[in-house]
């Protein structure tokens, strides 16, 4: 019944219309992927991601997010944690792993902190087929700074 009332709705709508809200179900897709509800972990998802930084060495630092997500409600926190951790001379590796949604603000504040770094002295971790990735892809982040598929993989490029 539901199904029904859907296409008979979307019946009267001009093509325009239709293909702008088959956009819009695209881009969520992309951006937030398939939720499983049924998995034990899905609300771990649904909630911000929370941020830990590590330091690998004397100056290699890792700012890692928890499972969850990344926008807004977390970005002044992510420029406040590089802040305060950060020191000339490092560099630092983003790893982006385990996160299930990311936002433009997110986004602009990783840039911030790749900016404060220098692009050549940052990597971002995400795997090549995660949400992340196609969303950092899709906001030209691919060519603005290295990803790598792995801790080591990132790690190796800056101690290189």
């Amino acid at each position: 019944m539901k199904e029904e009332g859907i296409s008979a709705i979307m019946g009267l709508m001009s093509h325009e219309d239709r293909s702008n809200i088959l956009h819009a179900q695209e881009e969520r897709k992309l951006t937030e992927g398939d939720r499983d509800e049924n998995r034990d972990d899905w609300r771990e998802e649904s909630r911000p991601a929370e941020i830990t930084i590590s330091d690998v060495s004397g100056s290699i630092k890792i700012m890692k997010f928890s499972r969850g997500f990344m926008d807004l409600s977390i970005s002044e926190e992510i420029r406040q944690s590089f802040e305060v951790h950060y020191k000339e001379g490092d560099k630092w590796l983003f790893h982006l792993c385990h996160i299930s949604f990311l936002d433009s603000e997110a986004i602009k504040a990783l840039l911030q902190c790749i900016k404060g770094t220098g692009r050549d002295r940052a990597a971002i971790i995400c795997d090549g087929e995660s949400i992340p990735f196609r969303v950092l892809k899709l906001f030209g982040m691919t060519q603005l700074v290295q990803i790598y598929n792995t801790t080591e993989q990132g790690l190796q490029s800056l101690t290189d």
